[in-house]
């Protein structure tokens, strides 16, 4: 039965192409570098569209889809990763019988 939670949980532990996408894209923003470094304070508005993938003339609609599409990203990274955190650390955790 473990083997078949085991499965269960890699299947649901991946990103979709277009997720991926969005991440990697977002890593590489200054704003995302500038962040990470601890220096938000020298993030510029044109960082933050970058960031989101938008521009200045983004009509309202797109802003809202893109912003969701980034939050959805995000969002399932995070829950991928505590999941697999999860996993890793039950694993070392419990005594192999």
């Amino acid at each position: 039965m473990k083997g078949d939670t085991s499965q269960a949980i890699k299947a649901s532990d991946r990103l979709s192409r277009d997720k991926e996408m969005q991440l990697k894209r977002i890593w590489s923003t200054d704003a995302f570098q500038l962040f990470a470094d601890g220096q938000k304070e020298r993030i510029l508005d044109t960082d933050f569209y970058t960031y989101l993938g938008v521009t200045v003339r983004t009509e309202k609609h797109d802003f809202q889809g893109q912003l969701k599409t980034v939050a959805d990203a995000i969002s399932d990274a995070a829950r991928i990763f505590k999941s697999l955190l999860t996993t890793r650390l039950e694993q070392q955790l419990v005594p192999c019988a």
